[in-house]
């Protein structure tokens, strides 16, 4: 779900602590249980929140990595998954530089 606050978007996360068993060894880029997802973001051919209990923009990621003839070359961040009304086949993500793929990554070493 996407807020309008004070001129600004914000997404709507959840508000409530997420156990999760699988955190620690996790390799999923974009996890439920970060507080601060801004900067991160997620390819099709990579690894996915296990857990049975996640927010829409997870359960979005897992249908379009089904999705076939999807470029895992586009990324996707958590507000574009948020803001995807339905998923179809000719569904692709953005593409980005290597420099901004980077960064990101950085900003995703959580563990």
């Amino acid at each position: 779900m996407v807020k309008k606050t004070d001129n600004m978007t914000q997404l709507s996360l959840l508000n409530e602590t997420i156990d999760c068993r699988f955190y620690t060894s996790c390799t999923a880029p974009l996890c439920p249980r970060d507080i601060n997802l801004g900067g991160s973001i997620w390819f099709p051919n990579e690894p996915i929140c296990r857990l049975r209990n996640v927010p829409d923009w997870v359960r979005k990621q897992k249908r379009i990595a089904k999705l076939k003839n999807i470029e895992t070359n586009k990324y996707f961040s958590v507000r574009m998954l948020d803001s995807i009304q339905q998923i179809h086949k000719g569904l692709q993500g953005e593409e980005i530089e290597q420099t901004h793929i980077n960064k990101s990554r950085q900003k995703q070493h959580r563990r």
